[in-house]
């Protein structure tokens, strides 16, 4: 974007395959095996091989999906005399594993008292199988002819926002009460809030010109209450915080969805002021995914399975903090003062890759504390 040098690639297609692979190769994988840590924990006993089956099944479904997203988008193919959109075909290979994790989830669970944070699981499921009815009617908007932007921009981010703010959200909440609050029973008024309004909240995310006066009332009621509903799911977490190196492992990402929901509830109030800061969709995105999802799933790994399997995460921490700062400049907030000395967007770019290399890093530093474990 910043160098007009795509690689031969289009920037939508870039975007598409980006994102396809970031919820499904490294976030929903990786809350499958923290899901299933906490059942086992609930359990006292070992689990099955069959989830080991399924969390690799998920990975490899995700790096099957990605080539086509990245060539072709959401576009049909031709072969031969048959046009088929392989990267749904392939998305959808994705979603028959997710059906398979909540049967075997159903399954070992279905006799447990239902803790707080089975019930958070419970949910956050929930919204994941909700979710992909949203993907499956994509797929089926040609056939039926029905294709328009209305039902093109619904079912998108009716799958996207319940994906997202219902089963990546809920789903780290429920590893923290795990170890934050493990004593915490029962479903609350918190998770009834964010049921009733997060299906209604997806609507927030179309474009202004898409919604009537009707829907944008029941978007704003449904950000609100979600928010609210979130907010007061988090508050408890916030006050139960460890002390020591711990705080800030729990403390950033569970502050940084403190402050969202805050912003979220503020902007679903005023008339229209979410279609108004619509610049700020880009920072939004990378909060939520990067600053609050990612950053917990490393906060929940370290709660489950100690901190030595996340040795470096200062590092990683410190690069989200940096790239959520590069992009508060290209939203417009300090660009002014920014481009005296870069573009800001030429200084986000160069910004991008510190994660990675801080995830590398990690990578590394897992990998060598594994092998001294096995040596001694």
């Amino acid at each position: 974007m910043s160098y007009d040098a795509s690689g031969g690639f289009r920037l939508t297609d870039i975007r598409h395959a980006h994102s396809h692979l970031m919820y499904f190769g490294w976030v929903t994988p990786v809350l499958f095996a923290l899901i299933a840590g906490v059942v086992q924990a609930h359990l006292q006993r070992d689990l099955d091989r069959r989830i080991r089956w399924i969390i690799g099944a998920t990975f490899i479904a995700a790096l099957l999906a990605y080539p086509f997203f990245l060539l072709y988008g959401y576009r049909p193919v031709d072969l031969g005399v048959v046009s088929m959109p392989l990267s749904v075909i392939a998305a959808s290979l994705n979603m028959l594993v997710w059906y398979a994790f909540i049967i075997w989830y159903a399954r070992w669970t279905r006799d447990l008292e239902r803790t707080f944070s089975l019930s958070l699981f419970d949910l956050s499921l929930a919204f994941l199988f909700l979710s992909t009815l949203g993907a499956w009617g994509l797929a089926f908007l040609q056939p039926l002819g029905l294709e328009s932007h209305v039902w093109s921009a619904s079912l998108t981010h009716f799958f996207l926002d319940l994906f997202s703010e219902g089963w990546m959200v809920l789903a780290v909440l429920g590893v923290a009460y795990s170890h934050l609050a493990p004593t915490a029973s029962g479903r609350g008024w918190g998770i009834v809030l964010v049921a009733i309004g997060l299906p209604l909240m997806f609507m927030l995310g179309m474009p202004g010109s898409l919604v009537d006066d009707t829907m944008r009332i029941v978007a704003r009621g449904g950000a609100a209450l979600a928010g609210v509903g979130l907010l007061a799911l988090t508050a408890p977490l916030l006050w139960r915080l460890p002390v020591g190196r711990e705080r800030w492992l729990w403390g950033l990402p569970l502050g940084l969805l403190a402050l969202k929901l805050v912003a979220q509830i503020l902007a679903s109030l005023p008339p229209d002021l979410w279609w108004e800061i619509s610049h700020l969709r880009v920072f939004y995105m990378h909060l939520l995914l990067l600053g609050v999802v990612s950053l917990g799933l490393v906060g929940c790994a370290a709660g489950l399975w100690g901190t030595a399997t996340v040795r470096g995460w200062r590092w990683f921490f410190g690069a989200a903090v940096l790239i959520l700062a590069s992009l508060l400049p290209v939203a417009g907030y300090g660009a002014g003062l920014l481009s005296t000395i870069i573009s800001p967007l030429v200084f986000a770019t160069w910004v991008a890759p510190v994660p990675v290399l801080a995830a590398g890093w990690m990578l590394y530093a897992g990998l060598l504390t594994r092998n001294r474990h096995r040596t001694a």
